[in-house]
């Protein structure tokens, strides 16, 4: 397994999420590892994948909130 591309998503103090494009056999895979103050959590796409979105979607509704109130 070769690790060929990782990138931060989304960083605070306590919370990293990083996402990684490796490589197995002649297979491209990608996998979420976010890593908090309870451990390092590994998934492939559902969970992390889908609380990440939901943290993105919750910042842009704060900010229109912000913006049109």
């Amino acid at each position: 397994m070769n690790t060929l591309q990782t990138t931060t998503l989304y960083q605070t103090e306590d919370c990293q999420l990083n996402f990684h494009f490796i490589q197995v056999n002649d297979t491209i895979e990608h996998y979420f590892e976010s890593i908090t103050p309870n451990g390092v959590f590994i998934d492939n796409d559902f969970l992390i994948g889908s609380v990440f979105m939901l943290r993105n979607m919750e910042n842009i509704m704060n900010q229109l909130g912000n913006e049109l109130g």
